[in-house]
């Protein structure tokens, strides 16, 4: 996940980084196959992120398995489904906006869009003597389209392919070193079945209300784009063998995306480089655990100066750097058990910073998060019960612009007005899950869970799961529900 999405997102620190390959072989949960299907959305009266639109839901059908062929191989794999809307997006009409933004093809009108979302992931993992080794490859397919003017209809293909090997350095720890490459497309186009719908045009922005001029309109050749990205990382992970001791990650990616004009020979117009970084480290006491992270996401953005294509190669003649974003983020957690009551907080500082060179814009945030939760789990017959409450904040701490009216068009000032409005805001947020388990034959057992959030802000977040589970040994409840099942909690900047 994008950090700007991180930041925007509250919840409870569950997992440590990205995760190697070869976890799998240390892993203490028995062999399983697990089938689910679902439904989750949300509902925004003034909606944090307005590109991804006042609401959404969908479907989901998720499929996982571990199996282990031997006591020193692990084999795991996982098939996700989805397919819903998305109602009320504005200023955008790409996909994927917390992987391209700030350069996203647009217009002023607000509109819904269906999607639907295939996703695989396969990996292996094996031992020998003292070291470990892994492979762990990932594809997600993702098609969005609008069924009125004006219509986008994108295409995602995202690959990802993890490599991995690691040594048991002691009786109780393994230091693994983890490496993957990433492919990323996106293709946009936008079509006008109606003349009369041609008035809203679409806009190429390139960040803080500002937007390519030359190739914004209604021009057929400038309703289509193509981004094309490489990307790589590295992590380092620390983890025990055991329930007790120390887990640490640091971690590095990359992602360079070209943005590209498929109608004017493949013109390269903008381009963004993505950095990312991560440094995190738990201990866990048995009853009690505690930790800390430090995120932060570097956002490039740079623009080409292109000749006049009157040979019908639009040719570079210059490359500036123009926009620049920081996010980061510093946090602390803990978890407390105490009989059959799991009680968690955590706090983080969390903040960014936004700038276009010319003319000069600025845009910046941070603030303070807060949350805390108890749950309590708990046996009636042949059900395992599990119901949490948690309670969640955001302070803010400061908020600025700088957009010239000059040089930015109203609708665009006026939109960037809303969104420092939004992130000014103090915002407070209830959330309340239930979940519950229960044998259905012999080492079959059926499972369903529900969640819902709420805020002072009047957003909605919710969610409903029923599955099965394949597994020989049952295991209790691990960990905060809000955390393992991906609850989103009341998004704040």
């Amino acid at each position: 996940m994008s950090l700007l999405l991180a930041i925007l997102t509250v919840a409870v620190a569950d997992s440590l980084g990205s995760g190697s390959p070869s976890e799998a072989l240390f892993s203490r949960r028995a062999p399983h196959t697990s089938v689910e299907a679902g439904w989750k959305g949300r509902s925004e009266t003034d909606p944090l992120i307005p590109e991804e639109g006042r609401a959404d839901g969908e479907g989901v059908v998720d499929i996982r398995t571990l199996v282990r062929p031997s006591a020193t191989s692990a084999v795991s794999g996982s098939v996700q489904y989805a397919n819903g809307f998305k109602s009320g997006v504005v200023w955008n009409s790409s996909s994927d906006y917390s992987v391209v933004f700030p350069y996203v093809m647009a217009d002023s009108l607000s509109g819904n869009v269906r999607k639907e979302t295939y996703a695989f992931t396969g990996g292996y993992a094996f031992r020998k003597g003292e070291w470990n080794f892994g492979v762990r490859g990932s594809y997600r397919a993702l098609h969005e389209w609008r069924e009125v003017d004006p219509r986008p209809r994108n295409i995602v293909s995202d690959l990802k392919v993890d490599i991995s090997s690691g040594r048991q350095i002691s009786r109780d720890y393994v230091l693994d070193l983890s490496a993957f490459y990433r492919r990323y497309s996106q293709s946009n186009s936008v079509a006008y079945f109606n003349p009369r719908g041609a008035n809203s045009a679409q806009f190429h922005l390139t960040g803080l209300g500002s937007y390519f001029y030359r190739f914004s309109g209604t021009i057929s050749s400038y309703l289509s784009t193509r981004y094309s990205g490489n990307g790589a990382g590295l992590s380092l992970t620390l983890f025990p063998l055991g329930d007790k001791g120390w887990k640490a990650a640091l971690e590095y990616s990359f992602l360079d995306n070209v943005h590209h004009l498929p109608n004017l020979n493949e013109a390269p117009y903008t381009e963004l480089v993505t950095h990312d970084v991560l440094l995190g480290a738990d201990y866990s006491g048995g009853i009690w655990s505690a930790g800390g992270r430090l995120n932060a996401e570097v956002r490039s953005g740079f623009e080409q100066v292109l000749d006049n294509g009157i040979a019908g190669a639009y040719n570079s003649l210059m490359l500036f750097h123009m926009y620049s974003g920081i996010f980061y983020e510093a946090s602390a957690h803990g978890n407390l058990h105490a009989g059959r009551w799991l009680f968690s907080a955590e706090t983080a500082f969390r903040g960014f910073l936004q700038q276009y060179m010319y003319p000069g814009r600025s845009f910046s945030t941070s603030g303070l998060r807060l949350n805390a939760g108890a749950s309590y789990t708990r046996s009636a017959g042949a059900w395992l019960l599990r119901a949490e409450a948690a309670a969640t904040g955001y302070i803010p701490m400061s908020a600025s612009m700088t957009i010239p009216a000059k040089y930015t068009l109203e609708a665009l000032q006026d939109y960037q007005r809303s969104r420092l409005m939004r992130v000014s805001a103090a915002v407070a947020g209830l959330c309340a899950s239930f979940e519950a388990e229960r044998p259905i034959m012999k080492n079959i057992r059926g499972v369903a869970r529900a969640s819902v959030c709420y805020d002072t802000l009047n957003s909605v977040f919710y969610s409903i799961t029923i599955g099965i589970i394949y597994e020989k040994s049952i295991p209790s409840f691990s960990g905060s529900i809000l955390c393992r099942y991906g609850l989103q909690q009341a998004r704040l900047r």
